[in-house]
């Protein structure tokens, strides 16, 4: 089982549904979810939910860009630094606001009754710590993944979460950090590789 978490539209992940994986995907908008169902919908191993994943069960406003990188979107407001910050992009300001439904993963975990995660691709635009908190007793299913999490204080968004609390909960619940890589030139986010810390021991006595 591979999990794609804030999926835009599908291409982080697409090469594991190409290769016979199944492929869960979460996208809360509507847009993008909809070019992943032209894209993957033939596919009987893809399944797509139009929704944002967090750490709670309910509807929220969700901020919504629409020229150029649409996956800037997020539950989460705009900060002051995010209008500053980026070298004068416009496309991360948001254009309009829907209402999109909110899940914790584990309820879906049980729905589905998965056993293990191969992979798991986190995206949410200032949420990837709610979601990993979202998981609750679910987490350790995750052998291996990567989310992302600020490397400056509300760089982007207000309230999102920042590498400290990442790998400290990561760490704190069985995971060693395998990689930390900037993902923008400013160096203001970054993605945190991870795996468990038992398949990583497995790994490395091979």
């Amino acid at each position: 089982m591979f999990f794609d978490v804030g999926a835009n539209d599908g291409s982080s992940m697409d090469r594991f549904l190409y290769a016979g994986h199944t492929l869960f995907t979460f996208e809360p908008n509507p847009d993008l979810h909809r070019l992943m169902m032209t894209k993957f919908g033939l596919h009987s191993n893809w399944y797509g939910y139009n929704c944002a994943i967090s750490d709670y069960n309910g509807i929220a406003e969700f901020n919504v860009c629409v020229t150029h990188d649409r996956g800037c979107s997020s539950l989460l407001e705009v900060s002051e630094a995010g209008k500053t910050q980026w070298g004068g992009r416009q496309d991360m300001i948001p254009d309009h606001k829907i209402k999109v439904d909110v899940h914790r993963l584990d309820n879906l975990l049980d729905w589905n009754q998965i056993p293990e995660i191969e992979y798991f691709h986190c995206d949410t635009q200032g949420s990837d710590l709610k979601v990993l908190q979202g998981m609750g007793i679910h987490l350790r299913k995750i052998k291996e993944g990567v989310v992302e999490a600020a490397a400056k204080e509300d760089i982007l968004y207000k309230g999102q979460n920042s590498i400290k609390d990442t790998i400290a909960f990561l760490e704190q619940n069985g995971f060693a950090i395998t990689f930390i890589q900037a993902n923008d030139i400013q160096h203001n986010e970054v993605n945190i590789g991870f795996r468990r810390v038992d398949n990583l021991v497995g790994n490395t006595s091979n």
